[in-house]
C-alpha cells in the first residue's frame, strides 16, 4: 500500500509554522518542498504532507528569529552584525583548508 502526501503550504500549518530551517531553495520560484508526516488535530495516525516553503517564510523567519530577538539594535546595526557573520562564515566554511572545529 503507497501512501499519498497531500501537498500544502507552510502557511497550513498548525502550531509552530516557523521550526523548519532556512534552506536556498526557499528563495526560488519553486519554493523548498519537504515531505513531513503530520498528525492533525483529530487524526489518531500522521499524515504525509508535501510542504512547500517559500521566500515569504524566509522572510517571516528571519523577522522572528533574528530581528525581533535584537529589537534593540537599529537596521543598520543589524545588518552589519549580518555582514560580520557572513564574513566569518566566509572565513571558516568557504575556504578549502577549513577543518571543522566548534565555534568558541
Amino acid at each position: 500500500m503507497t501512501l499519498e502526501a497531500k501537498s500544502i503550504t507552510w502557511r497550513d500549518l498548525f502550531g509552530n509554522k516557523y521550526s523548519k530551517a532556512l534552506h536556498p531553495a526557499m528563495l526560488t520560484e519553486e519554493g523548498y518542498t519537504k515531505i513531513q508526516r503530520i498528525k492533525r488535530v483529530g487524526d489518531i495516525v500522521p499524515s504525509l504532507f508535501n510542504v512547500t516553503y517559500d521566500r515569504e517564510y524566509a522572510i517571516e523567519f528571519i523577522s522572528r528569529k533574528f530581528c525581533r530577538s535584537l529589537s534593540g539594535l537599529d537596521k543598520e546595526e543589524l545588518l552589519q552584525l549580518v555582514a560580520e557573520s557572513w564574513d566569518l562564515y566566509a572565513k571558516e566554511c568557504l575556504n578549502p583548508h577549513f577543518i571543522n572545529r566548534p565555534i568558541d
